[in-house]
């Protein structure tokens, strides 16, 4: 057994709602940002703007790839890969997860059948695999 179990990994979705920055304005110019400025009950819980309740108000939004990047080195590494290999299947996994998003939202198109057979055709016909 693993003395030091890894976490399952969560990260919530960015905000999108335009509802909710209006809501976090408001209340930064009530002087209620959570950040020790204004009464820190009312910020904690209670009613927020519009008459929502609200039970915590500290959110911290951050972008995933760094959080995935950092995760997946982690799991490299107590897979037995040195911190730099570990590194950089950590940054791999995070770039494969972004292309993915960015193909179903439709930002990005996979490369078309015969341009990937053209490719396929300028690849060098020998490799040479090193271990070490």
């Amino acid at each position: 057994m693993d003395p030091f179990p890894l976490p399952a990994l969560h990260v919530a979705p960015a905000r999108t709602s335009a509802r909710e920055g209006n809501r976090d304005r408001e209340r930064a110019a009530r002087g209620g940002d959570g950040g020790g400025q204004g009464d820190p009950d009312r910020d904690r819980e209670g009613e927020g703007v519009d008459g929502e309740a609200f039970a915590m108000t500290h959110t911290v939004s951050i972008n995933r790839a760094p959080v995935l990047t950092l995760w997946a080195t982690v799991v490299a590494e107590r897979l037995g890969f040195e911190w730099e290999e570990a590194l950089t299947l950590g940054r791999a996994v995070a770039g494969l997860n972004a292309y993915a998003k960015g193909v179903r939202l439709g930002l990005f198109t996979p490369a078309p059948a015969e341009v990937r057979e053209k490719r396929k055709a300028l690849r060098p016909k020998e490799s040479i695999t090193v271990c070490h």
